[in-house]
């Protein structure tokens, strides 16, 4: 349907197109095969670091599955518990503050900082400390635009590290001219992701519109396209 609608130009006009942001959907991929072959292909940075991310959660699941069925309940729900702070970019954990937190209670457990408790939580298994590294790595050199660190990391990643994690980012090698070009230039479709958000958030809590009409003008006045006086 994409091919048929862009075919209404003309291949002059196509050509004019240098620049095509998408996710990692291989339909649009094609369009530059196809139709905008003079465009070159940008995997949008969010939808790659939401792969990483996805990837290591994942693996997250599984092992506090082994946990518990190794009989290391206590361990696995403070890592079920606590999940956010393993996703917490690292530059951005506290060092500093001491305070009680919810699997660590007081005075049974000393009140510990962010960077403490994740110390702790990796304590629990090897697999996930190697991990749990491999994963801030690959994201450091990706929000640094590294994109010569980030691809030769990802073509070597340590034997140690959880396989099917492993298995899952090394998809991106497949996308490494994407990506690459994610890093080079400045552009991205963030704002079209995030009206399609506010859309699909409309409509889920509302039920429903009886007209098309009306839904269209909440929208507009969702995103301040519109004024009612």
């Amino acid at each position: 349907k994409l091919e048929k609608y862009f075919k209404n130009y003309s291949q002059k006009s196509l050509d004019n197109v240098k620049f095509l942001v998408t996710d990692m959907n291989a339909t649009y991929f094609k369009l530059t095969k196809t139709c905008f072959k003079q465009a070159k292909v940008i995997i949008d940075r969010f939808h790659v670091v939401k792969h990483i991310n996805s990837a290591f959660n994942e693996f997250r699941i599984r092992e506090v599955k082994k946990l518990n069925q190794a009989s290391h309940q206590k361990e696995a729900k403070k890592i079920k518990t606590n999940w956010k702070l393993l996703l917490k970019n690292r530059k951005n954990i506290d060092w500093y503050v001491f305070k009680s937190w919810r699997s660590y209670r007081a005075p049974y457990s000393p009140l510990m900082t962010e960077s403490m408790v994740i110390d702790q939580l990796l304590s629990y298994s090897d697999t996930l400390s190697e991990t749990y590294t491999c994963f801030h790595n690959l994201l450091d050199y990706f929000r640094n635009k590294n994109q010569v660190d980030f691809f030769n990391y990802l073509k070597n990643l340590p034997k140690t590290i959880d396989s099917e994690f492993k298995r899952k980012v090394e998809n991106l090698l497949a996308y490494e001219e994407g990506i690459t070009n994610a890093l080079i230039y400045p552009y991205s479709n963030g704002k079209l992701e995030a009206k399609n958000t506010h859309i699909k958030t409309l409509k889920r809590v509302s039920y429903g519109f009886k007209s098309f009409r009306n839904m269209r003008i909440r929208i507009f006045m969702i995103n301040g396209l519109i004024q009612i006086k």
